[in-house]
């Protein structure tokens, strides 16, 4: 007779095989929806594409909900600032890993200046963070399987330019989640405290943050791109 710790152990390695099989352990989580693609007429081929910095601030952010995290935060009184900085250091990187994966289209890529009209005949992608979850890291580093994920949303819009009438282009909002690996405290023993487990696994999160969320959801967005590119025989 199987004892009910044997089938805890059975039960808790179920998990982490569905884990594992759903994904490449390490890696995070990308979802792409779609909500309009261009269907028409030939469209001439664009000149170059034009990346626009993703509008963000810090209401769209929810920092690092740990408890550590939390009163450090409020003994600091700077949340407003945490929020706005996050904010900026996400769409800064965010629009570095997209105009570099872009590249790989073979068509020339540039950064758009606010403020400034892009050139005719030029696909310009632009967007907005719906929302920066930093998740919790305590649970998420100890826990893993997707316990206090962090969580980046965008809204993502390709149009491409024309002289007195802009085309939609495609149009589609992308998730990206921290991944479902187990946790330090499944190594370190049932019933660690998740602050011990961490710091006794010695674990990283090893780009499983708000950060890292945006940097993959950049390189899926590319690919996206891509894609209606090629569909079109623009791209490689």
């Amino acid at each position: 007779m199987r004892t009910l710790s044997t089938s805890i152990g059975l039960i808790f390695a179920a998990l982490i095989a569905c884990s594992a099989s759903a994904q490449v352990p390490g890696t995070g989580r990308v979802q792409i929806k779609a909500v309009e693609s261009y269907s028409g007429q030939p469209l001439t081929k664009p000149t170059g594409i034009v990346v626009y910095d993703f509008t963000a601030t810090g209401d769209e952010v929810k920092l690092n909900s740990a408890m550590a995290s939390r009163l450090r935060t409020r003994m600091s009184g700077n949340e407003g600032d945490k929020k706005n900085d996050l904010a900026h250091k996400v769409v800064e990187n965010f629009s570095k890993s997209l105009i570099k994966d872009l590249e790989k289209t073979g068509l020339p890529v540039s950064r758009g200046v606010e403020g400034e009209a892009p050139p005719d005949n030029s696909l310009v992608v632009q967007g907005e963070f719906l929302r920066i979850e930093e998740g919790n890291r305590t649970r998420r580093m100890a826990v893993g399987l997707g316990a206090g994920a962090s969580d980046v949303q965008a809204n993502v819009k390709c149009l491409l330019k024309q002289a007195g009438n802009d085309v939609m282009f495609t149009h589609f909002q992308a998730t990206s989640k921290s991944s479902r690996k187990p946790g330090a405290a499944e190594t370190a023993g049932a019933g660690a405290a998740p602050e011990i487990a961490v710091a006794a696994s010695g674990a990283t999160e090893m780009k499983q943050n708000a950060e890292g969320d945006a940097n993959r959801m950049a390189k899926a967005i590319a690919k996206q791109i891509t894609k209606e590119l090629a569909a079109q025989g623009w791209a490689k």
